[in-house]
């Protein structure tokens, strides 16, 4: 080295100038760079100077080599590296020998320094060559994966050497059993000799290999795994072996961490399942005779469910019979039916780039034969996406009774298979189902009882099954295999021979009986090269280490993924775009050659990762397990996982928009993983609607919620929020038919699109969102927040002068006034609403789910508090009236609220044949919009009904379960009236106890939502209580506050019903003249009803008083 201060040379490991007494830069041994004195890191590349010679300059000759601390010969597996300086002969025409000398001095200093940094151990120099173990002396457990880094690091620090070209070297590295540590020659030329084809391969391996490049052998990359990224070169000749040898090329260094590989090869056995296959086939012949059976196999994941039904169909291959499998997946868990959709895909033989010419010929061809009806044929086309046209119309259908009909076709085509061939049919993992296919599997549990099916539904503990009750079902348990099993397996894995027992302690110790994890822990255990196959057995090579068996088995599937570059980028494609994959879309997606694409997919197959149906380009993949599809998914990069979505959704957009159109939930979900938030919350939208059109209201839930966490992420802006407003108030509709109106989630969705809407000022997304939170909070019983709401909507239309606003907080506050008791005020708000719902007549608010007409539910509402001001017969006129003015097509959700409050006046009216019609009614209706909203209320009005004609324990059935149903919805309202009934059969039941706390709930419910309009009822239903149990100036009491409370209200209906009960009290007691004198006051006000109910007992009463008081 040179001083540079004074240019001296200097001697060797100097830290000062001989000449001047300069400090000497410290000399970097990783890249040569001269740093200052002081440094602890080299300014060049990063390398930790402290604790190194200060500066080293090339060597005469090669530096001392490491000795072992043994002398004798070992048989070990060893991981050889050969090391090659490109163009030496080249070099040595153009230098001069002591230039030359220098140079290889500094490559051989170079390599001695980075080997012993990686553990190695440098064998021997051989002019440009270097012979290099790792694993002798000293083994490592990660030996392969040392020599792989020190190769990657020699290619970098060969480069830094200071020559008049850059330099370059090519590296070979093999694993292999080999005997070593014999001493062959003497003095300076002894060295530690390996016997065996290890070295050789090494060496033909580096000569394969690239300038600056890196080559390994199979052996060398089967422990290394996924450490780094490689390049399959394929076989290559090597001389000195028979057959060409498989290598890769080393790129670099991997983002993943996994150090564990396996291939699954051939059937999984089967064990300690006798008895479950021996119940499946008994269920089997039951279902042949034409009683048809479920049985629903639930397990954790892992547990051999798919195992269990693979058994079975191979046992019944021997049998005629039809087999249908539906697979679900978390990725289409909202996306309606689309296992359904692929089944009859798959069934008609359609192909991705088939016109819908092409699909439609295919479909009519396969429903030749099955199909009852063309209409058949047009629902399931529609089914499946396919255009209709004049030829082949669609029917006319509500959303939901097109839902009906084609859950009807597909029964029918089920029905007509069974009369060829018993039927196997298969629902598996439905932990996963979309709700319509739920639906959908409901209906096939019920049908099947009478068809030769066997129905298996398999799914893990999380999912609980609703069906487990009925005769034709039979729940099966799978739970983890015990230790004699778990050892039998690993020994079939095995190929019938024994591993050492410390290993399949290992094994059973970490799968715990897990099937699944026995299975691809023994395969990595059997091909990571721990183990030695002998005669009697497999035995270790060494010690078991900890990390020789994978922990989990994540990294045992991420090291079968990673055992070729292209495999595994190829299955984590797949992974991406789902369970089930097409093979033009994995082609658009892969961006690969097609013929690598399809050797890919070839070793992926080949291992059982996936199973392939139909010969490419037109076959569909699927993953064997979706552990395995979710360990490849898991392995990703977010970055590279978010690349992959952007082309699986440009993919879809470009080249299949069929698939787009139909399933834009499937778009909106990679465009969301692809960051692409704009794109996806259209999308999810569009998803969304869609699913709202087809009845299919949790799945519109689900993806206008996606809709609506997307467009919160866009930058602030008035465009940006009125997207939110819009998206919330569908989501709303969503959440109300699917969870019901008093839904916690239904409130704050309305609340949030009230905020937003307020903020810009658009009346009509304020009057929208402010009726949702009306009908959210009146439902749930929430009186004070639905005041506050009409009262801010009201001083919103004062300010913007605007009618239409005016109408709508017209019905909110005399909703929440009638409700409340404040009869007066609701009538003028009510009247006031009606007039002004003229100038407005179309105006609805909302869409498909609750499309409410202010006007007309005003009509409704009004009917209640013209009733309990007195006036019967105009009562039913307003409500009759209501009904007459609709249309159940155009305007379904207003038609429901009208009879739901028609049934109500009815009850109120003491009507109950009239009430049980409503409900009726109201029950066709709720069915055919799929509502349990609507459906829920007319169960109430239905069991009042019954109960009020003696149908005591029926009536109390239905009224209980729907209190249940209401209450997990949320909801109150009208809950202090239905009590009445509820507390009436018990009373009748003789069962006072739970009257009284029936009556107690009531009135504990007008205390906490200020439901005060049915409050005198209340207290008559109470005042019979306590009549019945001989407290009669408890009853008297209760009586005269019912009295009161109706009074107050000014409510004559209910005064009346209440002095009726009062006076005829106080005639068994003997007191007329009191009872004259309280109710012929308040009969004598009435100017109309006089058929009426209440109206007729207190006239009957009256006329008795009279005449006993005449008798007197």
């Amino acid at each position: 080295m040179e001083c540079p201060s004074c240019h001296a040379d200097t001697v060797a490991d100097s830290r000062f100038c001989i000449e001047c007494g300069a400090a000497l830069p410290v000399l970097c041994p990783s890249c040569n760079h001269a740093n200052p004195e002081r440094a602890r890191f080299c300014a060049k590349c990063g390398y930790r100077l402290s604790g190194t010679s200060p500066n080293t300059v090339a060597p005469v000759a090669p530096p001392a080599l490491l000795k072992p601390a043994h002398s004798f010969a070992e048989r070990r597996q060893l991981t050889v590296m050969f090391c090659d300086l490109v163009g030496s002969t080249e070099l040595a025409s153009r230098l001069d020998p002591e230039d030359l000398r220098d140079l290889i001095g500094s490559y051989h200093e170079r390599v001695t320094e980075t080997v012993i940094r990686f553990g190695g151990y440098v064998a021997k120099y051989m002019g440009d060559g270097v012979l290099i173990y790792f694993g002798y002396p000293a083994a490592h457990e990660e030996d392969a994966e040392r020599a792989v880094r020190a190769g990657l690091a020699l290619v970098d620090a060969v480069t830094q050497l200071q020559a008049s070209e850059p330099l370059r070297v090519r590296v070979g590295i093999a694993t292999g059993l080999v005997v070593v540590g014999d001493l062959v020659g003497s003095g300076a030329a002894q060295e530690r000799a390996v016997v065996g084809e290890t070295p050789n391969l090494a060496a033909r391996l580096q000569t394969v290999a690239e300038p600056g490049s890196v080559v390994i052998a199979a052996s060398t990359r089967h422990l290394t795994g996924g450490l780094f990224e490689y390049e399959d070169l394929g076989a290559v000749e090597a001389k000195g072996f028979s057959e060409p040898v498989r290598a890769w090329r080393v790129r670099g260094e991997s983002a993943l961490d996994s150090r564990y590989e396996a291939l699954r090869s051939g059937e999984t056995p089967l064990v300690g399942r006798a008895e479950e296959i021996e119940l499946l086939q008994r269920r089997w012949r039951r279902a042949k005779s034409g009683e048809g059976q479920v049985v629903l196999l639930v397990g954790e994941p892992g547990v051999g469910k798919s195992r269990l039904i693979a058994e079975l169909q191979d046992a019944l291959k021997v049998e005629p019979h039809v087999r249908l499998r539906y697979f679900y997946s978390p990725h289409y868990a909202d996306s309606a039916l689309r296992p359904i959709v692929l089944q009859l895909e798959k069934a008609a033989g359609f192909r991705p780039s088939e016109g819908s010419e092409g699909k439609w010929a295919k479909l009519e061809a396969m429903l030749a034969l099955t199909a009852t009806s063309d209409e058949d044929v047009a629902l399931l086309a529609d089914l499946l996406s396919l255009p209709h046209d004049d030829r082949r119309p669609l029917p006319d259908l509500t959303p939901q009774r097109k839902k009906e009909k084609t859950f009807a076709a597909l029964m029918r085509q089920l029905e007509q298979l069974t009369r060829e061939q018993p039927v196997l049919m298969v629902f598996e993992d439905v932990h996963w189902v979309d709700p319509s296919s739920r639906e959908l599997l409901e209906l096939t549990i019920e049908r099947v009882q009478h068809l030769p099916v066997l129905l298996m539904v398999t799914f893990r503990p999380e999912f609980i099954p609703p069906w487990t009750g009925l005769a034709h079902v039979t729940l099966l348990t799978l739970n983890r295999i015990g230790r004699r099993d778990a050892a039998a397996m690993i020994e079939q894995l095995a190929g019938g021979k024994s591993l050492p027992p410390a290993v399949v302690e290992q094994i059973m110790e970490r799968t715990d009986g897990v099937p699944l994890f026995v299975e691809e822990l023994t395969k990595t255990v059997l091909e990571s090269r721990l183990l030695s196959e002998t005669p009697d057995g497999y035995v270790l090579i060494g010690p078991l280490p900890p990390l020789a068996i994978p922990t989990t088995l994540q990294a045992s599937l991420l090291a079968r993924l990673d055992r070729l570059a292209a495999v595994k980028d190829v299955a984590q494609t797949a992974s991406v775009i789902g369970r089930e994959f097409a093979h033009p879309l994995i082609a658009a997606v892969a961006a690969l050659p097609e013929a690598d694409l399809r050797r890919a997919l070839d070793e992926l197959v080949e291992a059982q990762l996936i199973f392939r149906r139909g010969t490419p380009p037109d076959a569909t993949y699927t993953f064997k397990h979706a552990l395995v599809q979710d360990a490849a998914y898991g392995s990703l990069l977010r970055s590279r996982r978010q690349q992959l979505h952007q082309r699986v959704a440009w993919a879809l957009e470009t080249q299949f928009p069929p698939i787009a159109e139909a399933e834009p939930e499937v778009l909106a979900r990679h465009q969301s993983e692809a960051g692409l938030v704009d794109d996806a919350a259209l999308n999810w939208e569009r998803a969304g609607r869609r699913a709202l059109g087809r009845s299919a209201q949790p799945e519109a839930v689900a993806h206008l919620r996606e809709a609506v966490k997307l467009v919160g992420q866009l930058p602030s802006s008035a465009r940006r929020d009125e997207r939110e407003v819009a998206l919330l108030l569908s989501l709303g509709q969503a959440l109300f038919g699917a969870r019901g109106g008093a839904n916690p989630e239904t409130a704050a969705t309305f609340a949030r699109a009230k905020e937003l809407a307020m903020r810009s000022g658009d009346p009509d997304a304020v009057r929208r969102a402010s009726y949702g939170m009306f009908i959210s909070d009146m439902i749930a019983g929430h009186i004070d927040q639905v005041f506050a709401t009409g009262t801010e909507l009201a001083s919103f239309a004062e300010q913007t002068n605007d009618d239409e606003t005016r109408m709508v907080a017209g019905r909110i506050l005399g909703g929440v006034h009638a409700l409340a008791g404040d009869l007066l005020i609701a009538e003028q708000q009510l009247r006031n609403t009606i007039e002004l719902s003229r100038l407005t007549p179309a105006l609805v608010l909302h869409g498909d789910t609750f499309a409410h007409n202010p006007g007309k539910t005003a009509l409704a509402t009004l009917s209640h508090v013209r009733w309990s001001r007195g006036f019967p017969e105009h009562a039913q006129q307003l409500a009759a009236d209501g009904l007459r003015m609709i249309d159940q097509r155009s305007e379904p959700n207003t038609a429901g609220f009208l009879m739901v409050w028609a049934g109500i006046l009815r009850l109120l009216t003491r009507e109950t044949e009239r009430a049980l019609l409503h409900a009726q009614d109201i029950d066709t209706f709720a069915e055919e919009r799929g509502s349990r909203f609507w459906q829920t209320v007319g169960e109430w009005i239905r069991g009042a009904a019954l109960v009020e004609q003696g149908h005591l324990e029926l009536g109390l059935a239905r009224l209980t379960s729907v209190f249940a149903r209401f209450a997990a919805m949320g909801g109150r309202q009208h809950e202090p009236f239905f009590r009445c009934f509820e507390a009436r059969a018990y009373l009748r039941l003789g069962r006072s106890e739970d009257c009284e706390d029936c009556l107690e709930r009531a009135h504990r419910c007008i205390a906490e939502t200020g439901q005060r309009f049915y409050e005198p009822g209340v207290h008559i239903e109470s005042a019979a209580l306590v009549r019945h149990q001989g407290r009669y100036d408890e009853a008297e009491a209760r009586l005269l506050r019912a009295i009161e409370v109706a009074r107050c209200q000014e409510s004559k209906s209910w005064e009346l019903r209440a002095a009726t009960n009062l006076a005829q009290l106080w005639c068994d007691q003997g007191r007329r003249d009191e009872a004259n004198s309280l109710l012929a006051p308040i009969y004598a006000w009435f100017a109309e009803g006089a058929g009426s109910r209440d109206l007729k007992e207190a006239k009957t009463l009256l006329s008795a008083i009279q005449s006993s008081q005449g008798r007197a």
